[in-house]
């Protein structure tokens, strides 16, 4: 399993345990939208520049007003430097939440 996979199920996982898999999914939908369509947001995740710690500071006050596990999921994909990654896990969580959790077994 990806690390990518891991990071989706685990979100998966805790958004069910919270009852939010549609809100988060929409706060998702908008991390995408703007990683794709905002270089700015883009090169905060992404740079080398910039230290983890800066970048979760810079994150967290962008989407201050996000649910406050939208912000610790960014923080641990930022702090285990997988930020390249932040489309898989979100397509990953996408197909979860679209096949009703195909990690689950029954």
């Amino acid at each position: 399993m990806y690390n990518y996979t891991k990071y989706a199920k685990i979100l998966f996982d805790i958004c069910v345990n919270a009852n939010c898999i549609n809100s988060i999914n929409q706060e998702l939908k908008i991390i995408s939208n703007l990683y794709n369509k905002s270089s700015a947001f883009r090169m905060v995740l992404i740079t080398k520049r910039l230290n983890n710690k800066e970048k979760v500071k810079i994150v967290s006050k962008t989407l201050n007003s996000f649910n406050p596990i939208i912000i610790e999921f960014l923080t641990i994909i930022i702090s285990n430097n997988q930020s390249n990654k932040i489309l898989d896990i979100i397509s990953k969580f996408n197909y979860a939440q679209n096949n009703n959790n195909p990690w689950h077994k029954a």
